[in-house]
């Protein structure tokens, strides 16, 4: 579905009468109760018409057939801040899982900022929302640029005294009263184990950030987040909604010509800057996610289409740059949901990188855009910009790594700390065919590619994925083209 067959509408949450309230809580409760799990004792009203706001309206956005697919309301107070009265601006969103992903509400709440900010010359304002979710704490940090907290500098006491005031205002207990930045919200966000396990294992600052300080969002706790509305702020927030939405129609146009490669400076600038935010490309130049960029190839894929489909030998691999896809098990003639991608997301790449089959569909949950990146665009990177090779493989082997660690009856006992401390940032070595290597030190050995045979030992051939311990001494021979990884020996669980 495009933008353009949504229909919007505004309302003035503080002019409805009762019928009418009752009328639009009945409108929206379909969508959020299936984005929410809400409290039982949840009041739709109360959670949309905010007691104590000065200003409160919503804007809906409704599809083909009329049932709303998001909302999103803005609401003002005002509050004390150092002795002085100040406004504070808070906002709340939902949007059916079909479309997340999509801006549907950018213009609407910055249009709010700009009108309270125009109405409240000379007052402080500040934006302060309980984030219930890592999609919202990414939103935040990619539009709002400097917040409060942040995993690169301090808050000011005295600005996080102001956040514990407000919260307590709103009628929000802290979770821990130690912690004035989680309280608890009530309602939480539907999601399944395995979309958890997605987001515990994305390795993006700022999700590690909200994880860290807010681990248990999914039993409905939401981190305060604050940051400074001024002049300065807007524009600067208004100019990265606008390059989004500006590149959004670029590519558009670029589709209805059939243009297959990016469409101006824009388009490529989009390319390169999702490129750069994949882990497995954090290690590349400027010159090489052009050049990668350059060579990407543009998709659309129609919600509900699959991308790849498990079995398939693969030959690229993606990135999102619009819409969400949903990973997917395919047995038994059924389907088992595994992950939820999201907006700057990368699929594919470990079946490319390892010359393994697809080891799962993927299928666009809502309408998808995509960069495709071919075998020969990749490699010929790599051979151009050995860093990045190296960083590219290092990170394909901790992934690996993980993997192997929470399928291991033996490494199970390691939390995500004991994980990381052990696999750290892992080297991975290439081996020619007919190499030989001796085990320097007793030692734990990972074949990503290719296999080595043991000359002298208990393992004889091993081959792509094998995870084993060595004793210092053993020698192993390449067999085919290969490339290994050595750790120290695995951590032995603890007894008793």
């Amino acid at each position: 579905m495009s933008a353009e067959a949504l229909h919007t509408r505004t309302v003035d949450l503080l002019t409805l009468d009762e019928a009418q309230r009752r009328s639009l809580v009945a409108q929206l409760q379909p969508l959020h109760q299936r984005v929410f799990v809400p409290p039982e004792d949840e009041d739709l009203t109360a959670h949309l018409i905010k007691p104590g706001a000065l200003a409160a309206r919503l804007q809906v956005s409704e599809g083909p057939a009329g049932a709303p697919i998001s909302y999103s309301g803005a609401y003002l107070y005002e509050h004390p801040f150092q002795g002085e009265p100040c406004m504070v601006l808070r906002s709340t969103m939902a949007v059916h899982p079909d479309h997340r992903g999509r801006t549907l509400h950018g213009a609407f709440l910055a249009g709010e900022m700009l009108r309270h900010i125009a109405a409240w010359p000379g007052r402080r304002m500040f934006a302060l929302d309980p984030i219930v979710h890592p999609t919202s704490f990414l939103l935040k940090t990619r539009f709002m640029g400097h917040i409060h907290p942040h995993w690169g500098y301090d808050t000011p006491p005295e600005l996080a005294g102001f956040v514990d005031g407000v919260a307590d205002a709103w009628g929000l207990p802290a979770v821990d009263p130690a912690d004035p930045w989680v309280r608890a919200v009530g309602g939480r966000t539907r999601e399944t184990p395995a979309e958890r396990r997605f987001w515990a294992r994305d390795p993006r600052p700022e999700v590690q950030f909200f994880l860290k300080l807010n681990p248990d969002y999914h039993e409905g706790h939401g981190l305060m987040v604050l940051s400074v509305l001024d002049a300065a702020s807007f524009l600067a927030a208004v100019g990265r909604l606008g390059r989004r939405q500006l590149r959004r129609r670029v590519d558009e146009a670029s589709a209805r010509l059939q243009l297959l490669g990016w469409s101006g400076r824009v388009g490529r600038d989009d390319a390169v800057e999702a490129l750069a935010a994949c882990p497995l490309l954090r290690g590349a130049s400027r010159t090489s996610l052009e050049a990668l960029a350059d060579a990407a190839r543009p998709r659309r894929v129609p919600a509900g289409w699959r991308v790849i489909r498990q079995g398939d030998e693969a030959d690229a691999l993606y990135v999102i740059t619009e819409g969400a896809a949903s990973v997917e098990l395919e047995e038994g003639g059924g389907r088992r949901p595994l992950d939820q991608l999201e907006v700057g997301a990368m699929f594919g790449e470990m079946g490319l990188l390892l010359e393994q089959p697809r080891s799962a569909t993927v299928r666009a949950a809502s309408a998808l855009r995509l960069l495709e990146i071919d075998r020969a665009a990749l490699t010929g990177l790599m051979d151009r910009d050995p860093a990045m090779a190296r960083a590219l493989w290092s990170e394909v082997a901790r992934r690996c790594l993980v993997s192997q660690a929470l399928a291991s009856p033996r490494l199970r006992h390691l939390d995500h700390h004991g994980r990381r401390r052990w696999i750290g940032a892992p080297e991975v070595e290439r081996l020619h065919d007919g190499e030989r290597r001796v085990q320097p030190e007793d030692g734990t050995l990972l074949v990503l590619t290719g296999g080595v045979e043991l000359l002298a030992g208990r393992y004889g051939r091993l081959g792509p994925l094998s995870l084993v311990e060595l004793e210092a001494g053993e020698q192993m021979v390449a067999r085919g083209t290969t490339r290994v990884v050595r750790l120290p020996p695995a951590p032995v669980a603890a007894v008793g």
